[in-house]
């Protein structure tokens, strides 16, 4: 199903209710037609740009630490969870347009976006159900008063504001291109699109999709990553002493900011963020597709075309016919024995031709 060149395309309501990102690549259905988007992305999440990308991303560490670092020195209690989501949205969005959202200039990390976006997944579900009815709402609100728009549907108000700074960015790159020599943004490529290796301009509505998928895909999943890490070190003394004896020896003055191409060749550090990643699932549902015009067989079962089908990375992860005692948090699972399986069945990005683009 999920296999590179699949034919089970994206099931369309599931993937077409969420009006905020028509014309994004997560609503183009069919895997042909994606690729095209995906190859003038993907390149921006790559190890090499990632490495150019890495003062940017410092910078918001520096950030995080500092307001870490005071709360700390006061006695005061900080919400980790939201400060995640703050950190990996100002860095998706400086690594996006170079400009961050200013997430982690919101006191106690309560930025009005990470609110709402946290209030929503509890309605998405239901968007997803009855797709046609909330498309209706979604344009009734463009006919209220701003006021009774945020204090009746604050969620989906904040929402539309974070796509509204997401377009603006964009045309302020159009008018304003990043400037020779300096390190460009995955939106100055998609306006200047290479016409030689079939690349086309993506319409603003396209560009504006992509940018709100960028900050949504690229915050609470990462976020919720290191959330699972923090709470499982701060749980397992005995883990939570393996990983800092580990950094101590790697990063010997604490003011130092080291490369990820030093850091990745830690083996505990590695461990611990895989054990993250299998434990926490970074898409907690399943993802629909449709069985194509030529029908499909599982398990010498005949599924006929048009038939939604569904599979989730929850059940790969918690396998236990591959990963011993799934249901425990432990890393060390990934520093023993043959990791053959286990890496096969890691599939927190999905896998195949629709995998995640920022999987890096």
């Amino acid at each position: 199903i999920f296999k590179t060149g699949t034919r089970f395309d994206k099931e369309h309501s599931f993937y077409k209710g969420f009006p905020p990102l028509n014309g994004s690549l997560n609503q183009i259905l069919e895997t042909k037609p994606a690729m095209a988007r995906i190859n003038m992305i993907s390149p921006y999440f790559s190890r090499e740009a990632i490495r150019r990308a890495e003062p940017l991303i410092s910078k918001c560490t520096v950030k995080f630490i500092s307001v870490l670092s005071d709360a700390a020195t006061s006695g005061k209690a900080v919400n980790l969870s939201f400060g995640f989501r703050c950190i990996t949205a100002d860095t998706i969005m400086n690594h996006s347009f170079q400009k961050p959202l200013g997430a982690l200039d919101a006191p106690d990390f309560d930025f009005p976006l990470i609110m709402a976006l946290d209030a929503s997944l509890k309605d998405i579900q239901w968007v997803h159900y009855f797709p046609t009815p909330f498309r209706l709402l979604f344009r009734i609100t463009d006919l209220l008063p701003e006021t009774l728009f945020e204090k009746l549907f604050k969620p989906l108000y904040l929402t539309k504001w974070c796509l509204n700074f997401c377009r603006d960015r964009i045309l302020e790159l159009q008018k304003n291109p990043t400037a020779p020599g300096s390190l460009p943004t995955v939106f100055d490529t998609m306006l200047n699109p290479n016409l030689e290796k079939g690349q086309y301009t993506p319409t603003l509505q396209e560009l504006t999709g992509d940018a709100l998928l960028l900050l949504m895909a690229g915050t609470d999943s990462t976020a919720h990553t290191l959330v699972t890490a923090t709470y499982g070190m701060l749980t397992h003394p005995d883990m939570l002493r393996k990983l800092k004896t580990e950094l101590k020896e790697a990063i010997p003055d604490r003011d130092s900011l080291v490369e990820w191409a030093a850091l990745e060749k830690l083996p505990y550090l590695r461990a611990v963020i895989k054990e993250s990643l299998r434990y926490v699932s970074g898409s907690p549902g399943r993802l629909p597709r449709t069985v194509p015009s030529t029908g499909a067989v599982f398990c010498g079962q005949q599924i006929p075309p048009g038939t939604i089908i569904t599979s989730g990375t929850y059940v790969h992860h918690r396998n236990p016919k591959v990963f011993e005692d799934p249901n425990t948090f432990r890393p060390e699972r990934w520093l023993q024995g043959t990791l053959g399986d286990m890496e096969k069945n890691l599939v927190s990005f999905s896998r195949g031709s629709r995998t995640c683009t920022g999987m890096k």
